[in-house]
């Protein structure tokens, strides 16, 4: 196994008075082909926690404190790499993440560093998931469709169809717009009645 040590980044500003209020550095390994990195960022409504990637374990989540830069504590998670979170409110956030087989939707309360529930779904093919910022419809673009699911039911709620590879969604705040771009450079935009 070729493991080699790469530096990893984060950095906290303060956007107001236009000042670094922290770095966070750090070793890690790259096992074969995959590196262990922070992937994805995810800020609490109030500002005081962020969620990133473990940088140190794979699958796992980091919490980390915003006005400190220390690192709050980590919680496994299912999957191999996060494709969308979005926190709900300041204590409970909703992720997605995947395997080569399998995607799983995960509501996790921060505070406690406790999977509240989990469910695996199965989606050929995913390319790109967004998470309505009310928390309540998950997006997810495969293959040819796009499909709505409540977060609270499991559920899908509704499904789009095209003729061509869906690449990228979106959703508005509510989840009731959504927005995603194809493979021929088309742009999909869909209302809920």
């Amino acid at each position: 196994m070729n493991i080699k040590k790469l530096l990893v980044i984060i950095q906290c500003w303060d956007l107001h008075q236009h000042r670094l209020l922290w770095t966070q550095t750090a070793k890690t390994k790259k096992l074969g082909n995959r590196s262990l990195h922070f992937g994805f960022i995810a800020v609490a409504p109030d500002g005081n926690k962020l969620v990133t990637l473990s940088h140190k374990v794979e699958r796992k989540i980091a919490i980390w404190d915003a006005k400190t830069g220390l690192q709050q504590g980590s919680l496994g998670i299912p999957g191999d790499w996060v494709m969308s979170a979005q926190f709900v409110d300041n204590h409970v956030m909703v992720l997605v993440s995947e395997s080569k087989e399998s995607t799983f939707l995960c509501r996790i309360n921060i505070e406690t560093k406790q999977m509240l529930d989990t469910t695996q779904i199965h989606l050929e093919d995913l390319r790109s998931v967004s998470i309505a910022e009310n928390g309540q419809t998950v997006l997810a673009a495969f293959n040819c469709s796009l499909q709505s699911i409540n977060i609270a039911s499991k559920t899908v709620e509704d499904t789009y169809n095209g003729c061509v590879r869906f690449y990228v969604c979106a959703l508005s705040h509510d989840g009731r717009y959504a927005i995603a771009g194809d493979s021929s450079g088309g742009v999909h935009l869909l209302a809920r009645a």
